[in-house]
Formats: structure tokens, sequence, C-alpha cells
């Protein structure tokens, strides 16, 4: 019954972890969550695919952390 409800979970022995660049738990938060949604999706703007290679946070938009 669990597997009709979760079709896509997955064991923690599955998922490998990239090799964090900052300390910053956070910034390595929305870093590995980027980079995971990246391996599912192709982002696109006005119909084009964007190549993304980093972000930024709203609140500091001048600083750029790179994926």
């Amino acid at each position: 019954m669990d597997e009709e409800l979760y079709p896509f979970r997955l064991s923690l022995a599955e998922v490998e972890l990239r090799q964090p660049l900052y300390e910053d738990r956070v910034i390595e938060m929305f870093r590995q969550h980027i980079l995971s949604l990246l391996d599912c999706v192709i982002l696109k703007y006005k119909g084009d695919e964007v190549k993304v290679d980093g972000f930024a946070l709203i609140f500091d938009k001048d600083r750029v952390y790179r994926l």
C-alpha cells in the first residue's frame, strides 16, 4: 500500500550528495536543492533553454553563489 502512495520514494542509501562548496549550511542546502532540481528539469526562458551556473539570494542580489 505504501508503494501506491509514494511511487517515487528513494532510500537514503541511493542518494549521493555532492561535495559542499560553502561552509554556510543554508547556502549549501539551497545549492543542493537547485542541483537536484536540475537533474530533473530543464529551465527555459521564452521557450529557450537556459543554462544556470549560479544563484543569488533575493536579499543579497549582488553576491552570486556558483553551483
